[in-house]
């Protein structure tokens, strides 16, 4: 999308930035989805084990992340790979709290 970055500070940062410039508005999102969503909440504690936490960020990786033609990424790349994110970090909210 016109600037270069590495594939893991896009994941890290990139992608929330374009859908909220502020961190803190993003945080309070979060909170919302958290707090709205409690049968999603219970789900993500019925499985505290970290090895499926690992391979379910593993099947994100292998699935999504590479997952681009050539060597730009372009808007429907950040549009579909929110809803995974926004997913792990409802679910490592909610594994840490724990």
């Amino acid at each position: 999308m016109g600037k270069q970055a590495k594939l893991h500070a896009v994941w890290d940062t990139k992608i929330i930035q374009k859908w909220l410039k502020d961190f803190s508005d993003a945080s309070e999102y979060l909170e919302k989805l958290i707090l709205s969503n409690p049968d999603k909440i219970a789900a993500f504690q019925k499985d505290l084990n970290p090895i499926t936490w690992a391979d379910e960020s593993f099947q994100i990786v292998r699935n999504n992340v590479y997952d681009f033609d050539g060597d730009q990424l372009d808007k429907a790349y950040y549009k579909k790979n929110l809803d995974a994110i926004c997913s792990n970090l409802q679910q490592s909210t909610k594994q840490r709290d724990t």
